[in-house]
């Protein structure tokens, strides 16, 4: 149930579970710590034409694995959750491929062979380099991200010997109503995780 951010290893491209996600810098590392950020939108046309026979498996989805954040009234598992979903037209994106797997690993039912063939795919589309903006956030830096059109990412980072300050980023999750027209899955998901919480990552 370990998150990403309480490590100093790479965190592959995912959205986080909130409409709006904001980072400050405070401190930087020694190396390392590169943010990126990939458009959701541009993943999905490239899938439109490259494989659009993947669309009808994302739109059904993965099931998500809560890591022990689930309320009273949730399931430690999710239902199926779509990576693509187009609500009253607007076309948005979840995807965080670490709490499929370990969904499906508490579940002992490992991915089928398309269900890889597709995830591998978006892993590959989001290291393209001719689709990924990389920027290193210096010390009163500010990012903000709407999770249901950009995947973020962190490369691991090594930190400074003492006395200097160990890297400490700030992030803000942000509930924005009306940012756009979701799927009952996608909110049902960040339902039970603590929008206005701020954390050290």
């Amino acid at each position: 149930n370990v998150r990403g951010y309480q490590t100093q290893a790479h965190l592959p491209f995912h959205c986080d579970p909130s409409d709006v996600v904001g980072l400050f810098c405070v401190n930087k590392a020694k190396s390392g710590g590169l943010s990126s950020v990939v458009s959701g939108m541009t993943m999905y046309n490239e899938i439109l034409r490259e494989h659009p026979e993947y669309l009808d498996l994302l739109y059904r989805g993965f099931r998500y694995d809560r890591r022990g954040e689930e309320a009273e009234y949730q399931a430690p598992i999710t239902d199926y959750v779509p990576v693509s979903s187009d609500s009253e037209g607007d076309l948005s994106i979840r995807y965080v491929r670490k709490s499929m797997e370990t969904a499906q690993q508490k579940l002992g039912q490992p991915f089928t062979p398309e269900e890889l063939e597709v995830l591998d795919y978006m892993e590959e589309l989001s290291r393209r380099s001719d689709l990924v903006y990389e920027m290193m956030l210096e010390p009163g830096d500010m990012q903000f991200c709407n999770n249901y059109l950009v995947l973020h990412s962190r490369t691991d980072y090594e930190e400074p010997d003492p006395p200097t300050p160990k890297r400490h980023l700030l992030r803000l999750w942000i509930k924005a109503p009306g940012i756009r027209k979701l799927a009952a899955e996608f909110i049902e998901l960040d339902a039970a995780s603590g929008w206005s919480r701020r954390e050290g990552i």
